[in-house]
């Protein structure tokens, strides 16, 4: 393919030229093989295959006999028909319908293929969808029409950025089933594409959207010779899994499988995906705790009455039509039925393996944390700033990652925190509120921003705004901060000072930092369904902290649905644009607004920081860093809210 694009932004690029790649001697494209010994075993089983290349490059267009051979191995009763031929009317006849264009792009060469795709992914239909040349030419076109707009994120679940074609080998990034059920792929596929270099129809490399999943990106991206920053190139994926809204699955191959080295791969690459594409997703919700750290801070009979609460609560969420699954990291009873073993509650790496392997083997929709700090530790990482007043970060970030990339999180994941004290009141009250389902609250509006920032928060603010000017501190002191003011508010927003030695937020103008907020403010008010978001430094630090010690822990313990945060110094600019803290938080909102879920809200927050961060420096700085790390959210990430007036 040699087509014509624009340049892609010079801050992605490095000046270092691509390595040597060691020459691969190609083996046979496809081995042909007898299906009669899995016929019998799935009968039944039907797959419609699409011929979508056009023969672009006439040599190289084995894509369609690769698909029907491994199909055929299954036991599959395999259709092929042409492009121009297929008729949308009969694809709900098929188990899987496979679109395979190899090294050509007929998938969104013409609106009425796109639309059939969009319809039935949509509709619960489950598709592979394969070219190294798709997502290059939805770049040129994606944000374009509402046909390319709804293929780019409904399909191939791609952003905007620039999509590269000159690429290395796969490279596993997250240990989807894809990668491992029911075989096992190597950490390293070989590929070698037919036209290699940046003019290639045979490879993209692709950035998406955060509902989506990359199972391997490229061990190198490149344009013009040079390697692509590695902060991009980390982002773009080749191998995408994607769920629809209405059960559709999706698993998208942004390359050319004929260009996978070795032809056995390439069978059992598309056996694993058959395999996910048939298994029936079933939302669960994850709830991960210690029983000895719940039993040894508040005693057998705390311990009992906080699982009698938790019950009620996995009740709730099988009523809502979420399977609850509870596990102790530390009790074997729990952790057997997965053939896994306890690990020790305090360390928060083995934690993270374990929830690794929990993730693999259940694949939960959402992960709870229930307890604070001395019950499921935070990571501690340290600082990417140096020692700006903190030498390390206290995150979640890691827990919802499904690798060692641990910046930009992949699972949907809230903490439930305790308080420092032995009391189980704070806990159950906070189980209690989480078991209501429905989180209703005022489509209505608090904020309140030291004064030297004014500007930047009123652009935050915006995104939220109903009716009540942000109020700035000072004048606004928390002793003379209106009840009427914050009482049934849906939704608040904070840009003040914090301390790490005391509860309240402070506000500034010149070197005068006047108290703006504290736990007191809230102590008759009600708040009661609402989302918070602050970014006061050291605003989701909860750690030795009692409920009257952190606005955090009182605004959960006043019914709040959901309170974002930071659990250090945070930054952010005295003016527009949004960056830092400032960003991650306006992000949040306009996703909770969409009407997402507060999970996929925050991954989303993220992921869009990170995107926005890198186009606008070419890379992430330290400061991007660690705002990703630090933020946390202390709410169930299956909720979300609804308005009313």
């Amino acid at each position: 393919m040699n087509e014509e694009f624009e340049k892609p932004p010079k801050g992605e690029l490095t000046d270092r030229p691509v390595p040597p790649k060691i020459a691969k001697a190609k083996e046979a494209k496809v081995a042909a093989k007898a299906a009669a010994k899995a016929a019998a075993a799935r009968k039944g089983k039907t797959v419609l295959i699409i011929n979508g290349d056009n023969d672009i490059h006439f040599e190289d267009d084995q894509s369609v006999l690769a698909f029907t051979s491994a199909f055929q191995n299954m036991g599959d009763e395999v259709r092929v028909e042409l492009a121009k031929d297929t008729s949308y009317s009969t694809w709900g006849n098929y188990d899987i319908v496979v679109w395979s264009c190899g090294d050509d792009y007929s998938a969104i060469g013409d609106v009425n293929n796109k639309q059939m795709l969009v319809d039935y992914v949509s509709g619960g239909g489950c598709l592979i969808l394969e070219g190294g040349n798709i997502a290059g030419w939805c770049k040129e076109f994606g944000a374009g029409t509402i046909p390319n707009r709804m293929f780019r994120e409904k399909v191939l679940y791609a952003t905007t950025d620039w999509v590269y074609h000159d690429v290395g080998d796969l490279k596993l990034k997250n240990p989807h089933p894809i990668a491992t059920t029911p075989n096992s792929l190597p950490e390293t596929i070989g590929f070698t594409p037919t036209e290699p270099g940046d003019g290639s129809g045979d490879a993209n490399a692709v950035r998406i959207l955060p509902d989506a999943t990359g199972i391997y990106n490229w061990s190198y991206v490149a344009y013009n010779g040079n390697l692509v920053r590695e902060s991009v190139s980390s982002i773009s994926y080749g191998l995408i899994a994607c769920e629809s809204e209405n059960g559709g699955r999706i698993v998208y191959y942004a390359f050319d499988i004929d260009d996978i080295d070795n032809p056995d791969i390439q069978q059992k690459l598309i056996q694993n995906s058959a395999d996910w594409l048939r298994k029936t997703s079933n939302p669960s919700a994850l709830i991960i705790s210690s029983k000895g750290q719940l039993v040894e801070k508040y005693g057998e009979d705390g311990f009992n009455q906080i699982e009698q609460k938790i019950n009620d609560y996995i009740q709730a969420l099988n009523n809502a039509g979420l399977l609850g699954n509870l596990i102790y990291v530390d009790d074997e009873n729990c952790l057997s039925p997965f053939e896994l073993n306890p690990v020790d509650p305090k360390d928060a790496n083995k934690i993270k393996e374990l929830l690794d392997d929990l993730d693999r083997k259940l694949v939960p929709s959402t992960f709870l944390i229930l307890g604070g700090h001395s019950i499921i530790p935070f990571h501690i990482i340290d600082n990417p700033c140096g020692n700006d007043g903190d030498s390390q970060v206290y995150s979640d970030n890691p827990y919802a990652s499904r690798n060692e990339d641990i910046l930009i999180p992949e699972r949907s994941l809230g903490r439930l925190p305790d308080d420092s004290s032995t009391n189980v009141t704070f806990l159950i009250s906070l189980l209690e509120t989480i078991t209501s389902r429905i989180k209703k609250a005022k489509k209505s509006s608090f904020g309140l921003s030291a004064k030297v920032w004014k500007e930047a928060s009123e652009y935050v603010y915006d995104a939220i705004k109903y009716g009540q000017e942000l109020k700035l501190s000072p004048p606004v002191l928390s002793n003379n901060l209106k009840i009427d003011w914050i009482n049934d508010k849906g939704y608040f927003y904070f840009n003040l000072h914090g301390s790490e030695e005391t509860p309240n937020w402070y506000g500034q103008e010149n070197s005068r930092y006047p108290v703006a907020f504290s736990p007191d403010n809230l102590a008759n008010t009600n708040v009661e369904n609402a989302v918070i978001c602050t970014e006061a430094c050291y605003g989701a630090n909860i750690i030795d902290k009692s409920v009257d010690e952190a606005i955090s822990l009182k605004f959960l313990e006043r019914k709040a649905a959901c309170f974002v945060g930071s659990t250090k110094i945070a930054y952010g600019p005295s003016e527009p644009p949004s960056t830092d803290a400032d960003l991650i938080v306006l992000k949040f909102y306009e996703h909770i607004k969409e009407g997402l879920t507060f999970g996929e809200a925050f991954i989303r927050a993220k992921k869009d920081f990170a995107d926005e961060t890198i186009r606008r420096l070419g890379y992430l700085d330290e400061t991007g860093k660690k705002t990703l790390l630090e933020f946390v959210m202390f709410a169930d990430p299956a909720l979300k809210m609804e308005e009313t007036e």
